[in-house]
């Protein structure tokens, strides 16, 4: 048996999730809009969360709530970044907030992240994801005030090299 996959509208990314945070957890928080689904949190081959997970309600409207009701609470003391997980169902085919993947783990100056994604665009947000004991996890978020400057950091600095690594975009 097949299963279909939900429309766009219908599936929400949640990002900046604490490492110990279980699908439950996820699921106890967002149902205030409307039971999910579907919930994963993405975890490594070694059983460790990778911060970022996905929900998928049955109605475009609950999914809209969550992602309107939920972006930038604070959870476990991190900021959640919730947003549709298909970008493309927005007005512009791109969100406003770009997930950089592959930072060297020894990269801890949010500084110099700023002043890498700054040129391309007015930021509202620059978030270094840092696990227990203030380690770096290896991936940031930065928020944009357009899509066009998001899609702009997209496309000029994916594999871009910090501290000799090429960092994903």
């Amino acid at each position: 048996m097949a299963v279909a996959k939900a429309p766009p509208l219908h599936q929400v990314f949640v990002g900046n999730i604490h490492p110990d945070t279980k699908e439950e957890e996820v699921i106890e928080l967002f149902k205030k809009f409307g039971k999910p689904d579907r919930s994963i949190v993405m975890r490594s081959a070694e059983g460790i969360s990778l911060g970022y997970g996905f929900l998928e309600f049955s109605d475009a409207s609950q999914a809209r709530k969550a992602v309107e009701g939920m972006n930038l609470i604070v959870y476990k003391e991190r900021q959640l970044r919730v947003d549709f997980a298909d970008c493309r169902s927005k007005s512009s085919q791109f969100s406003p907030i770009v997930f950089i993947d592959q930072l060297p783990r020894t990269f801890v100056d949010l500084e110099k992240l700023r002043s890498i994604f700054s040129p391309k665009g007015a930021m509202v947000d620059c978030h270094l994801a840092k696990g227990p004991g203030n380690v770096t996890r290896g991936f940031a978020f930065v928020e944009y005030e357009t899509h066009d400057s998001a899609y702009s950091a997209f496309r000029e600095l994916n594999g871009y090299k910090l501290e000799g690594q090429p960092i994903r975009v």
